[in-house]
Order: structure tokens, then sequence, then C-alpha cells
């Protein structure tokens, strides 16, 4: 178990080292040894603790850093994906150019080739996930009436999500 921070119970310790295995408070709650009938309210106010917050957002933080993720890599697969165009996935298997970026919506694919004829079979990504979350990050829609939101105040939201996110780099970069 990494260091935690000596201002938390034990309890509190066990807690952020369970959440950290999945980031789920509740299931986290029920392993570490609270009741499980309350675990959800449980993990819900553990998280909501200042110092425990703290702790977990400094070990995302070294998760994130160690294993070379930020929102702009997500985002850039997710668009690879989102954006992809079969035509340029065939070429690129007939050719056997495997390592474009395209061929990262490629989920798997089977090229049999004679001299008498070609079979190619692809299975590619999910694409429209991939474009519901790039949309949802974007905040382009709106849950609770399930339709898209108007254009108004979008370039003000990504703004303010572009700002946060930096925001985060730059605290993640401090610890």
């Amino acid at each position: 178990m990494k260091e935690i921070k000596r201002n938390l119970t034990d309890k509190e310790r066990v807690f952020i080292h369970e959440y950290m295995k999945d980031l789920n408070a509740a299931a986290a709650c029920r392993r570490t040894g609270y009741s499980a009938q309350n675990s959800d309210k449980i993990g819900h106010q553990l998280l909501g603790k200042t110092r425990v917050r703290e702790e977990v957002d400094k070990l995302l933080a070294e998760r994130l850093d160690k294993n070379n993720i930020d929102v702009d890599r997500v985002l850039d697969e997710l668009s690879l994906i989102a954006f992809s165009r079969i035509d340029k996935i065939l070429e690129n298997i007939r050719n056997e150019d495997y390592e474009r970026p395209e061929m990262a919506a490629v989920k798997r694919f089977k090229y049999n080739k004679s001299d008498y004829h070609q079979l190619l079979e692809v299975a590619l990504l999910d694409k429209v996930k991939a474009l519901e979350l790039l949309g949802r990050y974007l905040g382009m829609f709106d849950r609770s009436k399930n339709h898209v939101r108007s254009e108004r105040g979008f370039s003000e939201r990504l703004n303010k999500r572009v700002r946060e996110a930096l925001l985060k780099r730059s605290k993640a970069e401090r610890l």
C-alpha cells in the first residue's frame, strides 16, 4: 500500500486504498468494513472530507501521470474512433500499413488474399459511443430532457471546461 497522509484515520486510509482499486466509493466502504446498507452514503461522506478528497486527488494524479494519461490523449483516441473513415482503414489494411492513426478504430480484422480472390472482414470499435462520449464531454446533450442543447452559451461552457481541465492539470503538476 502506498504511503498515505498521517492525519487520516486508519479506516480512512484503508478506504482510500480500496477506493483506488476501482473508484467505487460504496464498494470500497463495504471492503473497508462499513455497513453495506449505508455504504453509498458513507462513501459519499468520506469523499466529501477535505483530507480524504485531497489524498484521493493526489493518488489519482500520480496514477494518471505514471500512465501518461491526460484529457488530450483520451480525446485524441476518442476522436480517432469517432471520425474514422472506413475507406482509409481498408486502404491501410490492403497496404499492410497497420501503424496509421486511423487503425486505432479497428477492433479486429481478417484479411485473406489469394491469386483468385480477396476476403476482408473488419470490425470497428463503437463509433456512435465515441461520438456520444465526445458530445457529453463538450456538454452537447441535456440528460434530463434527452435532447441536444442549444448552441447559445456553448462556447462559454466549453471555455469553462477547458479552464477547469487546465487548472486540474496545473494542480496535478504541482503535487
